[in-house]
C-alpha cells in the first residue's frame, strides 16, 4: 500500500465520519497516553452522538477539526483548532488533539494537517494567534511546529502525570500572517 502524502487528502470532519474519527482518535489515546489529557477509558464511553454535538458546538464558534484520508488506509491523522468564546478570548485558538498514524509518520502527513490548520484558521477572519502545547519529549512534534513558526513562551513542569511519571510541556504560540486575516 502506498502512503505517499499526494494520495493524502485533508478535509474538515463531518458528522456522518465522527463514528471513524473517534476510532482515530481512541487509538491515539491508546498509543500515546504521555500526548494528551483525556484518558482512553473516559473518550471511550462517550457516545457517538456526544463527540458530535461537541464538534457542532466548536464549529459555531470557529472551530474546526481536520482530518488526513488515505483512499486505502481510511483516516490516518488529524487536528482540532478550539476557539475562544467570549469577546475577550475569541481571537485566540488553540491547537488540540495532533495525531498521525505511526504507520505513515515522517510522509509529510502532519505538514500537510497542520498547513491547512494555520491556513484555515488564518482565513477564518478573527483569530490572530494559534497556541499548544506539546510534552517535551516529543522531539518529531516539537521540530514540525518550529518549522511552521511556532515558538516557545513557556514551560509547564509536571503538567501531566501518566503511569507513575510526571511530564512537562512546552507551551507555543504563533502569530497567524496579518494579510490573511480580515
Amino acid at each position: 500500500m502506498n502512503l505517499a502524502c499526494p494520495a493524502v487528502t485533508v478535509s474538515t470532519l463531518s458528522d456522518d465520519q465522527v463514528p471513524l474519527y473517534k476510532e482515530l482518535r481512541l487509538r491515539a489515546l491508546r498509543d500515546h497516553p504521555d500526548a494528551f489529557m483525556e484518558s482512553p477509558e473516559a473518550f471511550e464511553a462517550r457516545p457517538v452522538e456526544a463527540i458530535a454535538q461537541r464538534i457542532r458546538e466548536s464549529q459555531a464558534v470557529g472551530g474546526f477539526t481536520l482530518v488526513a484520508q488515505h483512499a486505502e488506509a481510511g483516516f490516518i491523522g488529524t487536528a482540532s483548532v478550539a476557539v475562544g468564546v467570549t469577546p475577550k478570548d475569541a481571537h485566540r485558538g488553540l491547537v488540540w488533539g495532533v495525531y498521525v498514524a505511526p504507520e505513515v509518520r515522517g510522509l509529510g502527513v502532519g505538514l500537510l494537517l497542520l498547513k491547512e490548520l494555520i491556513s484555515r484558521a488564518s482565513s477564518c477572519g478573527k483569530l490572530r494567534n494559534l497556541s499548544l502545547s506539546v510534552v517535551s519529549s516529543n522531539q518529531p512534534a516539537l521540530q514540525l511546529y518550529q518549522s511552521l513558526g511556532f515558538k516557545e513562551y513557556g514551560f509547564d513542569k509536571d503538567a501531566l502525570y501518566v503511569n507513575g511519571e510526571f511530564l512537562s510541556e512546552v507551551l507555543m504560540s504563533m502569530d497567524l500572517p496579518k494579510n490573511l486575516r480580515s
